[in-house]
């Protein structure tokens, strides 16, 4: 009978740790996040500025587009610089991996999503350090794509 609540204790377990870690890694697509977003600014946590806002608006900010086979496009206007693929963690980190390029080598960066709605996008750039800025985006018209070439 021992025998049998031991073994019985021992498989609980291991499911109970497999079911906790496949949680943690589960790669999901939130809806909201596919299509075309603009980078429209960003805020940063120096608070020296006169009016007291820490947002800094960008006129010409580039484009990014994520796709539901976890594609990844960017870049500015028409001009594609970087292309990867990204995953999204049921803790909402994103995780970018960009391709190499002429100019850039290949890279990853994991990033905490904050804000995530139909129109609005914001991560913060460093999740554990102590000074960081959040980038802000905004959907585009869902027509509106950016293309590899």
């Amino acid at each position: 009978m021992k025998k049998s609540i031991l073994i019985l204790i021992v498989t609980l377990s291991l499911i109970s740790c497999t079911s906790s870690n496949e949680n943690e890694n589960t790669n999901i697509i939130p809806n909201e996040l596919l299509g075309t977003w603009k980078f429209v600014g960003y805020y940063d946590d120096n608070g020296n500025e006169p009016n007291g806002s820490n947002y800094h608006p960008i006129e010409n900010g580039g484009y990014t587009t994520f796709k539901n086979d976890n594609t990844l496009l960017s870049g500015i206007n028409s001009d594609i610089t970087t292309i990867g693929t990204f995953s999204v963690s049921n803790d909402m980190i994103i995780t970018f991996n960009y391709n190499a390029t002429s100019i850039n080598p290949s890279s990853t960066y994991d990033e905490k999503i904050l804000v995530l709605t139909d129109s609005v996008l914001e991560y913060r750039t460093t999740i554990d350090a102590p000074l960081f800025d959040i980038y802000r985006y905004e959907k585009v018209n869902p027509n509106t794509n950016i293309s590899g070439k």
